[in-house]
This record gives structure tokens, C-alpha cells and sequence, in this order.
């Protein structure tokens, strides 16, 4: 306690050393925890259900299509569970949205998911009210059931406690509520759903193998593990490909563990965050270790006398370190606090698709790990200055401290070293920062293949309960499209199944050329199946290259008509003119045209699962003839797409007051959306590495102006025997230079090797970019040039007169 006494009286007497240490560290701090609150709630958290570690994912693959996460069929899922034995209790799941029709209030759309009566029990989440789903719900016959998230029970129906058993309107039907999930219930895969109802296969789809709907969770058996459950699957995989070779040649299982497959896709980006952060930290460390040596020069002979009167060794490392210990708690806490609002600005910058957001916060292992982070950096800061107090010893330490060459040279090239690691980090966090906001800029510079100004979305489903009827679904489609068009300021409006850059864009249907043989089992062709209204085209600008649009008069009573992209023409009709062939598309609803669809169209290419991912072969099918009930309607206007919110709300309202229209929103907002992943990495990183390059800053001028300090006798007699002050100046700016240069050209090296982990998050950039590097060399060598002018020029004020008299 006397130890932290004295250093508290020490660093009072030193407010500027003090104030500065405690700010830089401070900075570092809460950096490294709020990104940390990131990674720990993404990543290292784990999953809200019992025996997490055993849950696994289990995707279809096809060697046909590349596809290595495809839905699964109903059949097929019944296979798996009747032979596999490593993974039990697979149970299946899908979105759903549903509409509250509650009687005086206007109808709202609702998040929710539909699942298979195994579903909860396989996570091992029980309801806090009620019950969840049991054997037989979702059956043909069995009443209709659904379970409310804790959310939706009380922010919809107050938190009712006689809830249970109660019916509610969804879709037109009324449901019975038989259970509330728990408050901390949050399936990642689904995290804005609401309410969850039975899975509900329609007898046709029950044996229908090529109709792939499903995501599929399960819970490794007793024993099993991920490696032996994959074994096993592929194993069923292939004998489901001998047993119905036309629909599972070429099929796959993938199983892989439940987190993995959440988080997997975000780990490299979130962990370069973490490391990006880390040097910024050891940055500060060096800055505070160069100011805490350079403290302990000037008490040198303080630390002399108190050797002198039997202190030893260890008293006095006590006592430094004691002083750093101290700094690193007060910036430990203040950084500590600064993040907790760090961290909410990181919330409101965190992309909306980065899994398990919700989970991030400063908890207690968060905090754990702040503390433990400051007194690391008390000790990487203080060892050196603790390590040089030690070595005085008696009175030859006395001796010494009257020495200006001795300590003050040693702790300058201490000093030096620490600034040209700074710099040598600085270099590699400023490439990387370097590479992804190119990348970034690439990204925003690819032609989405569409025009989203002044484009309005929002999405309208068609009730089963009212609209079961297909030509009921064509009948309002076309109602709804004429009366949105007579709206003032609607230039054209079209509707689609699924819009480009949004999660609902995940229709793949197979087909084959009509003029050639059927294909041998496993070599399908595969294309993204989008249905769409007339004027789709024209109202998001996707170029007509070849033939004609779709139109209204393609409907039920005219041939089956098919426009295609211009990728799927280079990819299926390589060197031939694809208008007028004809093709059969694989995929059914019960009120299709039937028949070969005739190729009428070529369209351009538009980059439908985002900007970095090359567009894929597409078919657009009129929705006259392809009755769906899910639609997204898409208008362009005048003016604001805002400001058609309203009026589109009470259009839909005339036509049927229990349909809501849900999620308005902007094309350009959606495209935005689509690319805020590489765009929250390229910000953090690159305002990381803007901090690193004002620390490296501050470190290149303490180490110059410590320099001139000490050398302000051999300055001045330069001075005294002719030198001018435009020779001094350079003298000293080729110290600066140096300096810089070694650190630059050591964190090149460093930063080669680095950015090669960066390769899976750049866009058409290459990890070893010579325009980043030599840009990055040559700004890192002006900053530590520019840092130096201020002392340089100090150095050229010495005066020779009073260094001779001091002689």
C-alpha cells in the first residue's frame, strides 16, 4: 500500500506525463472492449440452448450446381430420419410471415417461422408458458396452433397471463396460442421472428424429392461427433442416389456444428476487428513505455539517492511498476467506461445481417477482460523503465546519474527501437486498412445490373385461407399492379417473388432444353427461378438485350413464355441464339401453365445475391402463369419513393383491408444494406489505423525531441563552429527519416505476410497491391517527417553561446 501511496503522490506531480498516459491507454482500452464485446457475442458466447456444443446444421449439396447449402426436400428429410443413428431428433424449419388481422385494427405483418414438432425439444428450450409443439400438430386435420415469442406476448398482448388458449387471427385463420417462449429465446437462423406455428406439408409436396424447402437442425447422438455424423450421412446420401437416381444423382449431406455454421462466415472478418485493435493497443503500450523511460531518466538521480540508502533491486522495480499499475487502472477504467459507449455506436454500425448482433454488450466476462487487458498493459508498459531503475545500484549509480552520455544514450536507443515498432505496426494496420477500403470502393463501383434510384418496395401475401384459388391470386395481382399505377407520381410498377440483394431471393429450379436428350442423372441444369409481374424490367432498369419483356398478355390462356439472363444464355446456349428455344422448367404449382416455355427474352445480368458475388444464370417466369401468393411489389416514381408510403398503404387497404403491407422500403436502401458488412470492416479498421498513425505520430516526436534535448551540447558547438540552422534542420529530419524508413520497411515485410489472411474479405484486390504499399510508405514517411519539424526547429534555436559557457 505504501508503494501505490507514493506513486499516487509521483504521478500527481507529473499531470502532463500523467494525463497523457492515462488518455492514450484509455483509447487502446476501450477499443480492444468494445471490439471484444463484438467477438464475444458473435463468436465466443455460447448458444442460449441446452447442450449447445451438440447441435448440428445439415445442408443438401449438389455437385451439379456448386451448391453447398441447399435446402432439403420433405422426402428426403423423412429418409434421413428413419436411417440415420449419429444424429438424432432432425427437425425442420422455415421463414413464414403472417398477418395479425385483429377486428377495428389495421391488418400488421409479423417476422415468424414454422418448424417441426421437434424443433424445440431438439434445442432444448422448453416454454416458459404453456407448452410448444407436440406430435401431430401441423398434421392434416389437427387444429391449428402457435407459440409466442416473450417479445410479441408482451409488447402485442400486454404480457397477459390467461394467454394460453386464447385464438388470435393469423392469415385469416384463427390460431389457438398454446405456449410463450422464454425472454432469452432466439433462434440465429430466425432472430426477428415473432410467433412460430406447425410445419405443414401439403400432401403433394410430401412426395415431391425435387421441391427443396427446408433447413434442417439436429442434435448429435451420445458419442457421435460431427466427423462420424458426415460419415454416416454421406453414406444415406448415396444410397438415396441409387435409390431415386432422377432426383438425388450428384446429392450430398453436409453436417456441421450449429455455431459454425451461424457465426462461421463472419469469424475471419470479426477476428481481423480483434487483431486490428491488438496493435493498436501494443502501439499505445510502446508510446507509454518511450514516456515512462524517458520519466525515469529524469528522476535517474532520485532513483541514485534512494539506491544509495538501501534500496534494492526489487524495491525499486516495486516502485515503477507500482506507478505503471496505477496509469494502467485509471486508463483501464476510463477506457472501460468510454466503451460501454463505444459500443453502442458500434451497435448502430453493426451490419443488420452480422448473426447474433443482439447478443453484443459489456458483460461480465467483457469486463473480466478489460481488467485483464489494463494490467498486461501496465506491465508491457513498465517492465523497461522498471528493468533500467534496477540496474542502479550505490554509488556508482551516483556517479552516473552525473553522466550525460551514459543512461540518457541507452534509453534513447531503447526509445528508438520502441518508435520503429510503432511505426512497423502502424504500417501493417494501415495496409490492411489500405486493402479493404479499395476493396470497398471496388465493391461500390460494380453495376448492380439495375437502376434503384426512386424505386419503392414492399411486400403483400396473399392469404392460402382467402386467396386459395389461383386464378383469385392472378385476379388481385393484376387489380393491385392497376390500381398502384393510377397513384400520382408511380412511373411503372411490377411485383417479383424474389427482390435482388434480400434473403427471400433464394428460388433454384432445375429445367432442360427441349431439343436435347434428358439429362443422365446428376448433371441437371440449375437456374435461380424469379416470378415476376408485367413491367418488372422496366420498373427496376434492367436492360431487355435480345426479344421481347414479359407482358400483360402473357397469362393462363397464352403459350408458356420464359425470359432469360444473359448469363444463363452464355452458360446453356453457348454460340446460339437462345430466343425461340424452348425449355422445361422443374418446378410446379398447382395452377401453372403447363407445357415448354418458349425463350421470348434475353435480359442483362443483375448481381442478385450482391455486389461481390458474379451474376448466376436466371429465368423470369409471368406470375399469370406462375401463380405465387408471396409477392414484393416494386414502384418507380417521380419523386421521393417516401413519400408514396401512405398512399400505397390505403390502395392496398381498398382493395382488402386485411392485408398489410409490410417492410416499405427503398431500393437504394436495400442495395446499401447489401454491402454494410465490408463497409463496417473497411471504417473500423481504417479509424484504427488513423489512431495508430497519430500515436506513431506522437512517439516520432517525443523520440526527436528527446534527441535534441540530450544533444543540445553537440548542437550547439555545431552551431559555434559554423553550421547553420538549414544544416541542423536536416540533421535532424534525416534522424526522423530514418527512423521512419526502418519502421516502414519492417512493417512492409511484416504486413506481406499479414495481408494474405485478408484475401477471403478483398474484392478484386489483391492482398500485395503495390499502389496501397507505396502509398502507405510514402504517408507513414511524411508523418514521422512532419512529426520531427517542431523539434528540428527548436534545434535550430539553440544558442552556441550559453552551451560554451556551460563548459
Amino acid at each position: 500500500m505504501s508503494d501505490l501511496g507514493y506513486a499516487l503522490r509521483q504521478l500527481r506531480r507529473s499531470p502532463g506525463f500523467t494525463s497523457v498516459a492515462v488518455l492514450t491507454l484509455a483509447l487502446g482500452i476501450a477499443g480492444t472492449t468494445s471490439i471484444f464485446s463484438v467477438v464475444e457475442g458473435v463468436l465466443l458466447r455460447s448458444l442460449p440452448y441446452r447442450d449447445p456444443g451438440r447441435l448440428v446444421a445439415l445442408w443438401a449439396t449438389d455437385s451439379a450446381s456448386g451448391a453447398d447449402h441447399d435446402y432439403v426436400s420433405f422426402p428426403d428429410l423423412q429418409d434421413w430420419r428413419r436411417q440415420a443413428h449419429e444424429v438424432r431428433g432432425l427437425a425442420a424449419f422455415d421463414a413464414w410471415h403472417g398477418t395479425l388481422t385483429f377486428r377495428g385494427q389495421p391488418a400488421r405483418r409479423v417476422n415468424a417461422g414454422t418448424a417441426s414438432p421437434e424443433f424445440f425439444s431438439t434445442l432444448g428450450t422448453p416454454a416458459e408458458l404453456g407448452r410448444t409443439f407436440r406430435p401431430g400438430d401441423g398434421e392434416p386435420g389437427s387444429p391449428p396452433v402457435v407459440v409466442l415469442s416473450d417479445a410479441m406476448w408482451r409488447q402485442r398482448f400486454g404480457g397477459a397471463a390467461d394467454i394460453i388458449g386464447r385464438d388470435i387471427p393469423v392469415d385469416g385463420r384463427s390460431y389457438r396460442v398454446v405456449g410463450v417462449l422464454p425472454a432469452s429465446f432466439r433462434f440465429p437462423a430466425l432472430p426477428d421472428a415473432r410467433l412460430w406455428r406447425p410445419l405443414a406439408v401439403p400432401e403433394p409436396i410430401r412426395s415431391e424429392r425435387g421441391n427443396h424447402f427446408l433447413r434442417v437442425v439436429g442434435r448429435l447422438s451420445p458419442g457421435a461427433t460431427v466427423a462420424s455424423a458426415g460419415r454416416e450421412m454421406s453414406i444415406i446420401s448415396r444410397r438415396l442416389a441409387r435409390a431415386h437416381p432422377e432426383s438425388n444423382a450428384g446429392k450430398g449431406i453436409q453436417v456441421v456444428s450449429l455455431r459454425e455454421d451461424i457465426v462461421g462466415g463472419v469469424r475471419p472478418a470479426l477476428l481481423l476487428l480483434l487483431g486490428a485493435v491488438g496493435l493498436v493497443l501494443l502501439i499505445a503500450c510502446a508510446n507509454i513505455a518511450s514516456l515512462s523511460l524517458t520519466r525515469a531518466l529524469a528522476r535517474r538521480s532520485e532513483l541514485a539517492v534512494r539506491a544509495a540508502l538501501g534500496a534494492g533491486r526489487a524495491r525499486l522495480v516495486r516502485q515503477l511498476l507500482s506507478e505503471s499499475l496505477v496509469l494502467a487502472l485509471a486508463g483501464g477504467a476510463i477506457g472501460t467506461l468510454a466503451s460501454v459507449w463505444a459500443v453502442h455506436v458500434l451497435i448502430g454500425l453493426v451490419p443488420g445481417d452480422l448473426p447474433r448482433a443482439s447478443s453484443i454488450g459489456v458483460d461480465v466476462p467483457v469486463l473480466l477482460v478489460s481488467l485483464a487487458t489494463s494490467l498486461a498493459a501496465g506491465v508491457a508498459f513498465g517492465v523497461l523503465p522498471a528493468a533500467w531503475a534496477g540496474r542502479i545500484a550505490g554509488s556508482p549509480a551516483l556517479r552516473e546519474a552525473g553522466d550525460r552520455s551514459g543512461p540518457g544514450r541507452r534509453t534513447g536507443r531503447i526509445r528508438l527501437g520502441l518508435v520503429v515498432g510503432e511505426i512497423m505496426l502502424a504500417v501493417v494496420l494501415t495496409v490492411s486498412a489500405g486493402l479493404l477500403v479499395k476493396s470497398f470502393a471496388g465493391v461500390r463501383e460494380v453495376n448492380p445490373g439495375l437502376a434503384p434510384q426512386r424505386v419503392l418496395t414492399f411486400g403483400i401475401d396473399l392469404w392460402p385461407a382467402r386467396y386459395d384459388e389461383k386464378a383469385a391470386v392472378r385476379d388481385f395481382s393484376s387489380r393491385l399492379l392497376g390500381r398502384l399505377r393510377e397513384l400520382p407520381g408511380v412511373a411503372s410498377v411490377s411485383a417479383v417473388t424474389g427482390l435482388p440483394f434480400t434473403d427471400d431471393n433464394d428460388m433454384v429450379a432445375g429445367f432442360r432444353r427441349s431439343d436435347r436428350p434428358e439429362p443422365a442423372p446428376g448433371h441437371r441444369s440449375t437456374a435461380k427461378l424469379s416470378v415476376v409481374m408485367p413491367d418488372y424490367f422496366r420498373t427496376l432498369g434492367i436492360p431487355l438485350l435480345q426479344g421481347r419483356a414479359l407482358e400483360d398478355r402473357d397469362d393462363g390462356r397464352a403459350p408458356p413464355v420464359v425470359v432469360i439472363n444473359r448469363a444463363m444464355a452464355r452458360r446453356y446456349f453457348p454460340g446460339e441464339d437462345p430466343i425461340g428455344r424452348r425449355i422445361e422448367v422443374q418446378a410446379h404449382t398447382s395452377g401453372e401453365t403447363p407445357g415448354p416455355r418458349e425463350i421470348g427474352g434475353v435480359v442483362g445480368d443483375v448481381h442478385q445475391y450482391g455486389l461481390e458475388t458474379a451474376p448466376s444464370p436466371e429465368m423470369y417466369v409471368p406470375q399469370l402463369q406462375f401463380p405465387v401468393g408471396a409477392l414484393t411489389v416494386t414502384l418507380r416514381t417521380s419523386g421521393r419513393p417516401q413519400r408514396m408510403v401512405p398512399a400505397v398503404r390505403s390502395a392496398v387497404g381498398e382493395l382488402d383491408p386485411d392485408l398489410a403491407v409490410s417492410a416499405p422500403r427503398t431500393m437504394d436502401a436495400i442495395l446499401s444494406r447489401s454491402i454494410a458488412q465490408p463497409r463496417f470492416y473497411a471504417l473500423v479498421v481504417a479509424l484504427f489505423s488513423a489512431l495508430a498513425l497519430v500515436l506513431c505520430a506522437l512517439g516520432v516526436y517525443g523520440v526527436i525531441a528527446f534527441g535534441v534535448r540530450r544533444r543540445s551540447r553537440e548542437i550547439g558547438i555545431r552551431m559555434a563552429v559554423g553550421a547553420g540552422g538549414a544544416r541542423i534542420l536536416r540533421l535532424v529530419l534525416r534522424e526522423a527519416l530514418l527512423m521512419g524508413a526502418v519502421g516502414v520497411a519492417l512493417g512492409l515485410g511484416l504486413a506481406l505476410a499479414v495481408s494474405r489472411l485478408l484475401s477471403g474479405l478483398l474484392y478484386h484486390v489483391r492482398p500485395v497491391d503495390p499502389a496501397v504499399y507505396a502509398l502507405v510508405a510514402t504517408a507513414v514517411l511524411a508523418i514521422a517527417v512532419l512529426a520531427a519539424v517542431l523539434p528540428a526547429r527548436r534545434a535550430t534555436r539553440v544558442d552556441p553561446m550559453s552551451i560554451l559557457r556551460t563548459e
